[in-house]
């Protein structure tokens, strides 16, 4: 199993690197079988000497040269297994990156202290080295640099600068069609109940804004408005929002929007925060990244725009654990619109 370790290891681009001399002059003492390098096979010697396993974990997780441990598991006795845990979750409480190759027929829910410790445990090697490679290149820093601050944004900095505006009906004095909608708590398919009315005229806003009146009275709405924005621009449609995952943490969401979100289904998903680079290579994970390089001779959308939404939803869920969703944002030629938002379900 070491050696299998180590070959995925290689192939997904990480070193072995040999043992430093304090590690391996403190697991040549203990070790009477095998040979004390890295990768490193405990032999038989683990099964009867119960104490080998945390002596070796600690002499590897203190050594300067490695970076973090991948133990696989081996199938035995319980009483072993669980000792194996005891001595990975203690490891790991020292803050040493663990992670666990479970051996085959066993499955990551039969180690629930690992779990617990957020230990992750992996039935494939391939799998271990490539999510071990995206966890290193999020926490990876040129030597010497310090972690750049994140501006504190908030969702209401990021919405006052993209959100299309809106006004009272009566209030609203643009000389552009407008979209009339009834907002409120729990609303977040308005069209599919008859409470968005689009491109109507300066003159007819009045009516529209009955109409809504009349339907919000209808559904027992108490608490919802009517609102009118002048209509955007056209471009393209997109659904993006953060998410916090109990296990991945928060996340930023991005995919094609408008009705067609729910009938499409076109969304990629990636833990915050976000590089630009990152941003850009998740509307590439859809078919929204097509569409705005301009698909078929249309003209190419405000890429660069977007991903910084994305960008700055990212630090926003990072640092406050915001759940939002923006349905559309419509990407412009030039510049983004934010046309619906949802806040926590609101």
């Amino acid at each position: 199993m070491a050696g299998i370790l180590a070959d995925s290891a290689r192939e997904h681009g990480f070193d072995v690197p040999p043992l430093g001399p304090v590690a391996h002059s403190a697991l040549a003492e203990r070790m009477t079988l095998g040979e004390p390098r890295n990768p490193l096979d405990l032999t038989g010697q683990s099964v009867v000497d119960h104490g080998l396993l945390p002596a070796a974990l600690d002499a590897m997780g203190n050594d300067p040269g490695l970076d973090a441990l991948v133990h696989g598991m081996l199938i035995g006795p319980e009483a072993i297994i669980d000792k194996q845990m005891d001595s990975l979750v203690a490891q790991a409480q020292q803050g040493t990156p663990v992670a666990v190759y479970s051996a085959p027929g066993w499955h990551p829910v039969d180690y629930p202290k690992l779990a617990e410790a957020g230990i992750p445990v992996f039935n494939s090697p391939d799998r271990l080295f490539r999510c071990l490679g995206e966890w290193e290149n999020r926490h990876r820093l040129p030597r010497g640099e310090e972690p750049q601050a994140w501006p504190d944004d908030t969702l209401d900095d990021l919405l006052a600068d993209i959100s299309a505006p809106a006004w009272t009906p009566a209030e609203y004095a643009q000389d552009r069609p407008a979209a009339i909608k009834l907002l409120g708590d729990g609303l977040d398919h308005k069209s599919d109940l008859g409470l968005v009315e689009l491109n109507v005229e300066p003159g007819d806003i009045a009516a529209a804004a009955a109409r809504l009146e009349t339907r919000r009275q209808e559904l027992g709405l108490p608490d919802a408005v009517v609102v009118a924005q002048p209509m955007a621009d056209p471009g393209i449609e997109l659904i993006v929002g953060t998410r916090v995952d109990p296990e991945a943490g928060p996340c930023v969401v991005v995919g094609l929007g408008g009705v067609l979100a729910d009938l499409v289904d076109d969304v990629a998903i990636a833990p915050a925060p976000l590089s630009a680079a990152e941003a850009h290579a998740l509307l590439d994970a859809t078919r929204a990244g097509a569409l705005l390089d301009g698909y078929r001779g249309k003209p190419r959308s405000d890429r660069e725009a977007a991903a910084e939404v994305l960008v700055r939803l990212g630090r926003i869920a990072a640092r406050h654990h915001t759940e939002a969703e923006i349905n559309p944002l419509i990407v412009h030629t030039s510049g983004v619109t934010a046309v619906d938002v949802l806040v926590g379900g609101r």
